[in-house]
Protein backbone atom coordinates (compact mmCIF):
# COMPACT_ATOMS: atom_id res chain seq x y z
CA UNK A 1 0.00 0.00 0.00
CA UNK A 2 2.57 2.31 0.75
CA UNK A 3 4.41 1.96 -2.60
CA UNK A 4 0.75 2.93 -4.64
CA UNK A 5 0.78 6.13 -1.90
CA UNK A 6 4.61 6.63 -2.93
CA UNK A 7 4.15 6.08 -6.96
CA UNK A 8 0.40 8.34 -6.83
CA UNK A 9 2.71 10.63 -5.07
CA UNK A 10 5.50 10.83 -7.21
CA UNK A 11 2.41 11.22 -10.44
CA UNK A 12 0.92 13.92 -8.64
CA UNK A 13 4.41 15.68 -8.32
CA UNK A 14 4.82 15.44 -12.21
CA UNK A 15 1.19 16.96 -12.46
CA UNK A 16 2.13 19.44 -10.19
CA UNK A 17 5.17 19.91 -12.69
CA UNK A 18 3.12 19.42 -15.97
CA UNK A 19 0.84 21.79 -14.40
CA UNK A 20 3.43 24.85 -13.90
CA UNK A 21 5.09 24.52 -17.04
CA UNK A 22 1.83 24.63 -18.86
CA UNK A 23 1.11 27.88 -16.60
CA UNK A 24 4.45 29.05 -17.99
CA UNK A 25 4.63 28.47 -21.61
CA UNK A 26 0.82 28.54 -22.69
CA UNK A 27 -0.91 31.79 -23.57
CA UNK A 28 -4.28 32.49 -21.55
CA UNK A 29 -7.48 34.12 -22.89
CA UNK A 30 -6.17 37.81 -21.21
CA UNK A 31 -2.31 37.45 -22.94
CA UNK A 32 -5.08 36.57 -26.34
CA UNK A 33 -6.75 39.89 -25.39
CA UNK A 34 -4.31 42.08 -24.64
CA UNK A 35 -2.39 40.64 -28.20
CA UNK A 36 -6.17 41.51 -29.67
CA UNK A 37 -6.29 45.05 -28.01
CA UNK A 38 -2.67 45.68 -28.90
CA UNK A 39 -3.34 45.05 -32.52
CA UNK A 40 -6.55 47.18 -33.30
CA UNK A 41 -4.49 49.70 -31.69
CA UNK A 42 -1.49 49.39 -33.59
CA UNK A 43 -4.34 49.14 -36.74
CA UNK A 44 -6.33 52.05 -35.43
CA UNK A 45 -2.96 54.25 -35.40
CA UNK A 46 -1.62 53.58 -39.03
CA UNK A 47 -5.41 54.44 -40.20
CA UNK A 48 -5.31 57.85 -38.45
CA UNK A 49 -1.49 58.32 -39.91
CA UNK A 50 -2.69 57.08 -43.14
CA UNK A 51 -5.74 59.59 -43.61
CA UNK A 52 -3.72 62.06 -42.02
CA UNK A 53 -0.94 61.65 -44.51
CA UNK A 54 -3.13 61.94 -47.22
CA UNK A 55 -4.43 65.14 -45.27
CA UNK A 56 -1.66 66.46 -46.11
CA UNK A 57 -1.15 65.66 -49.63
CA UNK A 58 -4.64 66.85 -50.47
CA UNK A 59 -3.70 70.36 -48.87
CA UNK A 60 0.17 70.56 -50.17
CA UNK A 61 -1.76 69.75 -54.14
CA UNK A 62 -4.41 72.39 -53.19
CA UNK A 63 -1.75 74.52 -52.12
CA UNK A 64 0.39 73.96 -55.38
CA UNK A 65 -2.46 74.33 -57.73
CA UNK A 66 -3.60 77.98 -56.21
CA UNK A 67 0.38 78.49 -56.55
CA UNK A 68 -0.08 77.54 -60.53
CA UNK A 69 -2.73 79.56 -61.10
CA UNK A 70 -1.83 82.48 -59.41
CA UNK A 71 1.53 81.98 -61.37
CA UNK A 72 -1.12 82.00 -64.56
CA UNK A 73 -2.78 84.85 -63.75
CA UNK A 74 0.18 87.01 -63.32
CA UNK A 75 1.70 85.60 -66.10
CA UNK A 76 -0.80 86.23 -68.50
CA UNK A 77 -1.76 89.62 -67.00
CA UNK A 78 1.91 90.16 -67.49
CA UNK A 79 1.76 89.31 -70.93
CA UNK A 80 -1.23 91.09 -71.55
CA UNK A 81 0.27 94.40 -70.33
CA UNK A 82 3.32 93.83 -72.40
CA UNK A 83 1.44 93.40 -75.49
CA UNK A 84 -0.79 96.77 -74.46
CA UNK A 85 2.73 99.10 -73.97
CA UNK A 86 4.10 97.25 -77.42
CA UNK A 87 0.96 98.33 -78.87
CA UNK A 88 0.56 101.56 -77.70
CA UNK A 89 4.75 102.39 -78.48
CA UNK A 90 3.92 101.24 -82.23
CA UNK A 91 0.57 103.49 -82.43
CA UNK A 92 2.76 106.38 -80.83
CA UNK A 93 5.63 105.87 -82.96
CA UNK A 94 3.43 105.36 -86.27
CA UNK A 95 1.21 108.07 -85.98
CA UNK A 96 2.56 109.81 -89.23
CA UNK A 97 2.52 106.62 -91.08
CA UNK A 98 -0.60 105.11 -90.25
CA UNK A 99 -2.16 105.92 -92.91
CA UNK A 100 -0.03 103.76 -95.26
CA UNK A 101 0.97 101.29 -92.39
CA UNK A 102 -2.84 100.56 -90.92
CA UNK A 103 -3.32 97.35 -92.93
CA UNK A 104 0.00 95.76 -91.56
CA UNK A 105 -0.93 96.93 -88.09
CA UNK A 106 -3.84 95.57 -88.06
CA UNK A 107 -2.50 92.19 -89.15
CA UNK A 108 0.13 92.14 -86.43
CA UNK A 109 -2.79 92.96 -83.60
CA UNK A 110 -4.39 90.14 -85.07
CA UNK A 111 -1.22 87.93 -84.45
CA UNK A 112 -0.31 89.01 -81.41
CA UNK A 113 -4.07 88.28 -80.91
CA UNK A 114 -3.42 84.51 -82.01
CA UNK A 115 -0.54 84.04 -80.26
CA UNK A 116 -1.82 84.96 -76.69
CA UNK A 117 -5.03 82.64 -77.37
CA UNK A 118 -2.47 80.08 -78.25
CA UNK A 119 -0.25 80.80 -75.04
CA UNK A 120 -3.55 80.85 -73.22
CA UNK A 121 -4.48 77.37 -74.77
CA UNK A 122 -0.91 75.31 -74.00
CA UNK A 123 -1.43 76.76 -70.51
CA UNK A 124 -4.69 75.35 -69.99
CA UNK A 125 -3.93 72.34 -71.48
CA UNK A 126 -0.29 71.91 -69.61
CA UNK A 127 -2.47 72.38 -66.41
CA UNK A 128 -4.88 69.90 -67.08
CA UNK A 129 -1.93 67.56 -67.33
CA UNK A 130 -0.50 68.53 -64.16
CA UNK A 131 -3.99 67.97 -62.63
CA UNK A 132 -3.90 64.62 -64.06
CA UNK A 133 -0.77 63.80 -63.20
CA UNK A 134 -1.00 64.79 -59.41
CA UNK A 135 -4.29 63.36 -59.17
CA UNK A 136 -2.73 59.93 -60.73
CA UNK A 137 0.09 60.25 -57.85
CA UNK A 138 -2.74 60.45 -55.51
CA UNK A 139 -4.51 57.70 -56.50
CA UNK A 140 -0.87 55.55 -56.27
CA UNK A 141 0.21 56.80 -53.01
CA UNK A 142 -3.14 55.51 -51.50
CA UNK A 143 -3.02 52.92 -53.31
CA UNK A 144 0.06 51.89 -51.94
CA UNK A 145 -0.73 52.77 -48.43
CA UNK A 146 -3.79 50.41 -48.81
CA UNK A 147 -1.50 47.59 -49.51
CA UNK A 148 1.00 48.24 -47.16
CA UNK A 149 -1.62 48.06 -44.10
CA UNK A 150 -2.96 45.05 -45.86
CA UNK A 151 0.54 43.68 -45.82
CA UNK A 152 0.71 44.71 -42.34
CA UNK A 153 -2.32 42.99 -41.48
CA UNK A 154 -1.17 39.50 -42.93
CA UNK A 155 2.13 39.99 -41.03
CA UNK A 156 0.74 40.10 -37.72
CA UNK A 157 -1.97 37.57 -38.25
CA UNK A 158 1.37 35.07 -39.10
CA UNK A 159 3.17 36.58 -35.64
CA UNK A 160 -0.17 35.70 -34.18
CA UNK A 161 -0.68 32.14 -35.35
CA UNK A 162 3.04 31.37 -34.82
CA UNK A 163 3.28 31.73 -31.22
CA UNK A 164 0.23 30.30 -30.43
CA UNK A 165 1.19 27.43 -32.70
CA UNK A 166 4.13 27.80 -30.41
CA UNK A 167 2.85 27.94 -27.02
CA UNK A 168 1.14 24.46 -28.34
CA UNK A 169 4.16 22.63 -29.07
CA UNK A 170 6.69 24.10 -26.65
CA UNK A 171 5.24 22.16 -23.77
CA UNK A 172 4.32 18.79 -25.37
CA UNK A 173 8.21 19.15 -26.73
CA UNK A 174 9.31 19.82 -22.83
CA UNK A 175 7.50 16.75 -21.98
CA UNK A 176 8.90 14.58 -24.17
CA UNK A 177 12.52 15.60 -23.13
CA UNK A 178 11.80 14.95 -19.61
CA UNK A 179 10.09 11.84 -20.41
CA UNK A 180 13.57 10.08 -22.33
CA UNK A 181 15.80 12.36 -20.53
Amino acid sequence: MEARVAKLEADLTAIKLDVAVLRAYVATKTDIAELKASTKADIAELRTSTKADIAALNASFKTEIAELRTSTKADIAALNASFKTEIAELKTSFKVDIAELRASTTAEIAELRALTTADISDLKAATKIDIADLRTALKTDIADTKAAIADTRATIIMWVAGIVFLAQIVPAMIRLIEKYI
